[in-house]
C-alpha cells in the first residue's frame, strides 16, 4: 500500500514536468501539431482505430509514458521485481534502449534505410539514392542514427519518418549525378546538424 500511494503522489505531483520547465524548453507547437497529424485528419467526421493508436504512441513516448519496464517497476514494483530489459539482462530498459537494444530482431539502422527507401520512392525518384552510392547511403544513415540517438537521450523526441518527410530530396537526386559523392555527403551532414531541431520534434 504504501508504494501503491507513494506511485500515486509521484503522479500527481507531475514532477518530470515540472523538471521540464525548469528547463525553459521552447516547445515546436506546429510541427509537433502537424507530427501527430501526419497521416491523420483531425477535422474530419469519421476515426481510424489504426491511426488513434499510432498517435497514442507517439504521445505516450513525447510524454515517457511508454509501458517498458522501468516505468512498469517504478509503478508496481512488488509485480514487477526489475527494471532491466529481459533480453539484455545488464541495462535498465527506459525510453531510449528500447529502440536501441543489440538484442531487437528489427535494427534501428535498418527502419532508417527502408523510410528513406520510401520516401524515395514516395517522391519518385527513378535512380534509387540507397543503391546509388553505398558510402554515401552509410554516412547518412550513421549521421541520422546519431542524432536520434542523442536527441532521445536528450528527452526530446525525433521520428526519422517524419523528419525524411521535410529532407530536400533534390539533394538527394543530386547527389546521384555528380563525381564529388563525398562533398555532398558532408553537405547533407551539414544540412542535418543545421536544421535537425525543425524537423517535426519536441523541443
Amino acid at each position: 500500500m504504501t508504494t501503491k500511494a507513494e506511485n500515486i503522489i509521484n503522479w500527481f505531483e507531475h514532477k518530470r514536468i515540472r523538471r521540464w520547465y525548469s528547463k525553459e524548453l521552447r516547445i515546436m507547437w506546429v510541427k509537433t501539431f502537424k507530427n501527430l497529424n501526419r497521416t491523420d485528419k483531425p477535422l474530419s467526421r469519421y476515426t481510424s482505430p489504426k491511426e488513434s493508436n499510432i498517435k497514442n504512441f507517439k504521445v505516450k513516448l513525447i510524454m515517457e509514458e511508454l509501458p517498458n519496464y522501468e516505468n512498469l517497476y517504478i509503478r508496481d514494483k512488488i509485480k514487477y521485481i526489475s527494471s532491466e530489459c529481459r533480453r539484455y539482462n545488464t541495462t535498465i530498459e527506459d525510453n531510449t534502449h528500447w529502440l536501441f537494444c543489440i538484442k531487437n530482431i528489427v535494427k534501428i539502422d535498418n527502419i532508417i534505410k527502408e523510410a528513406i527507401l520510401e520516401i524515395e520512392i514516395e517522391k519518385d525518384i527513378k535512380t534509387k539514392f540507397l543503391n546509388s552510392n553505398k558510402n554515401v547511403a552509410t554516412r547518412m544513415t550513421n549521421k541520422l542514427h546519431h542524432k536520434t540517438i542523442v536527441k532521445i537521450k536528450e528527452k526530446i523526441w525525433l521520428q526519422s519518418k517524419i523528419e525524411l518527410q521535410e529532407y530536400p530530396i533534390s539533394m538527394i537526386s543530386q547527389s546521384i549525378n555528380t563525381e564529388n559523392l563525398e562533398d555532398i555527403a558532408e553537405k547533407e551532414e551539414n544540412y542535418i546538424n543545421n536544421n535537425i531541431r525543425k524537423w517535426g520534434e519536441l523541443f
